[in-house]
């Protein structure tokens, strides 16, 4: 097995994941116009794909820890190919929204799978390996709008968008059949270990320590999604031309890239609690200057450097967490990733609700007060021992 061919090959498919699942939101509006639907129906995108995503991510996780990562992935690949194409041929609305929810499972199923995949294959180096992939996901997110407005601006429409998209998937899940994948095959340590059920039950009760890595992602998405989600609106309240508004959603996914990149270089050297701990201080104070402040220079600084602390959160929680679970890499990452997804429904939907009542200010105060939460989760994980390690894997 070439691991070096193989990690390449991960982060390549996690770049098509942030890529082509962003692209649906430029081509929202000609989808709207072609089916007449209203706003509030297209809306329904969001839960549908939500709930497909939410599914996918628990089983991708569960499944590939007994069936192996490389048939997840295939299967992933080719449920999001036919998903898209699907997508691309309906004449009617319901079974475009119906396959935008087996899309977000297939999905789910990768996203989870790719990242355990890369705890497996990167033992010794999980928070730069976890960093740097999550960091090609964040390019992906930045060139997905362009490339999807490239096509809708030269006429082509937006079923070419998903049609291109169903070919990327098919060819990808062909050739994962070419690849040599790590086994699951454990040693007989690890299963006397599983029969006696000692690995979540026991484990996470050493400090409560997963527990607080769950919250680490849930803050992180919660209040990343509340800002990204929110700010043009905001923006556009404040009377601030819409260029610089939907510009604040690019410099925030720039900030993400620098950071997840830069915490790919250091996490292993200053260690991943350390990193959480920078990494929520940073965030709580430069959230501030991206909310509180009018002046556009000091609102655009808010916003790059709170991305760019935020962007070693997860991806370095998880690779703490695969550090205590190695043998359950893939049910811890799709626990972690259901936390993000928890938090990325819940706390922007409440920042909505008190925006409503009480304005923009009040209402993305809710994710300063998590972040300060955050700080004290930080406090205390960088104060946990953890016991060596009670799980192995072979290759």
């Amino acid at each position: 097995m070439d691991t070096r061919k193989l990690s390449i090959y991960n982060y390549i498919g996690y770049f098509f994941i942030g890529l082509i699942s962003i692209m649906f939101a430029p081509v929202l509006p000609s989808i709207i116009k072609e089916f007449g639907i209203s706003v509030a129906l297209a809306g329904s995108i969001f839960p549908v794909r939500f709930a497909g995503t939410f599914l996918g991510t628990l089983a991708g996780g569960i499944i590939s820890d007994y069936k192996g990562r490389k048939p997840v992935i295939i299967f992933g690949s080719l449920i999001q190919a036919i998903a898209a194409f699907v997508i691309a041929s309906s004449g009617q609305w319901i079974y475009g929204l119906i396959f935008f929810g087996v899309s977000g499972f297939g999905t789910g199923l990768m996203n989870t799978t790719i990242n355990a995949l890369t705890a497996d294959i990167n033992s010794n180096r999980k928070g730069a390996a976890l960093n740097i992939l999550h960091g090609v996901y964040s390019v992906g997110c930045l060139l997905g709008p362009i490339i999807a407005g490239s096509f809708l601006i030269t006429g082509h429409g937006w079923r070419i968008v998903f049609y291109g998209s169903a070919v990327i998937w098919l060819i990808y899940g062909i050739i994962t059949m070419f690849f040599t994948y790590p086994s699951v095959t454990t040693t007989e340590r690890t299963m006397e270990t599983l029969k006696n059920k000692y690995d979540f039950r026991k484990g996470i009760s050493m400090g409560g320590i997963f527990f607080m890595l769950f919250f680490v992602s849930f803050i992180y998405n919660g209040a990343a999604t509340g800002l990204v989600g929110w700010i043009n609106t905001y923006m556009d309240q404040m009377e601030v031309s819409l260029l610089f508004g939907s510009g604040m959603v690019s410099v925030f996914y720039a900030g993400l890239t620098v950071g997840r990149f830069t915490c790919g270089r250091y996490s292993e050297k200053i260690g991943y609690p350390k990193i959480i701990l920078i990494c929520a201080l940073g965030s709580f104070l430069f959230y501030p200057l991206a909310v509180y402040t009018n002046y556009a220079l000091l609102i655009s600084i808010g916003v790059f450097f709170t991305g760019l602390f935020m962007s070693g959160l997860h991806p370095t929680s998880l690779a703490y967490a695969n550090n205590l679970f190695p043998g359950k890499a893939g049910t811890v990452t799709a626990l972690l990733s259901v936390s993000m997804s928890l938090g990325a429904m819940s706390v922007p939907w409440l920042i909505g609700i008190i925006a409503d009542r009480s304005g923009f200010k009040a209402g993305l105060s809710i994710s300063l007060i998590i972040l300060f939460i955050l700080v004290l989760i930080g406090l205390r994980v960088i104060k946990y021992k953890p016991e060596k390690a009670p799980l192995t894997v072979k290759e």
